[in-house]
């Protein structure tokens, strides 16, 4: 009976060593997969932070080009403005000239 009380003792320690054993291995996998958890939580800000900024970016791009938009049709009005004063100024002097000769 002894014998058999010391070998379940025995057997008991070897069960709480192999389990100790077995909860450091998995505390150890448990750090280790909670760095890559962490180095791909940073990545994935890293890169939702770039999109943003992208998105800015591209936003802010649209709002240079419309307001270009808007300056080119302003310009392009000034040009229609000029040309017609031009026109008007040209028709003016022939008109004039014609005066001129009519009186000669």
């Amino acid at each position: 009976a002894e014998r058999q009380q010391q070998a379940a003792e025995a057997h008991a320690a070897e069960l709480d060593a192999r389990c100790k054993e077995l909860i450091a291995n998995l505390d150890a996998e448990r750090a280790e997969h909670a760095g890559a958890i962490e180095e791909w939580r940073g990545r994935l800000d890293a890169e939702h932070r770039a999109e943003e900024k992208v998105t800015e970016q591209y936003w802010a791009m649209r709002d240079e080009r419309d307001m270009a938009r808007g300056q080119l049709r302003a310009a392009q009005q000034v040009v229609i403005e000029l040309k017609a004063k031009l026109y008007d100024l040209l028709i003016a002097g022939e008109e004039e000239q014609d005066g001129e000769f009519e009186e000669k």
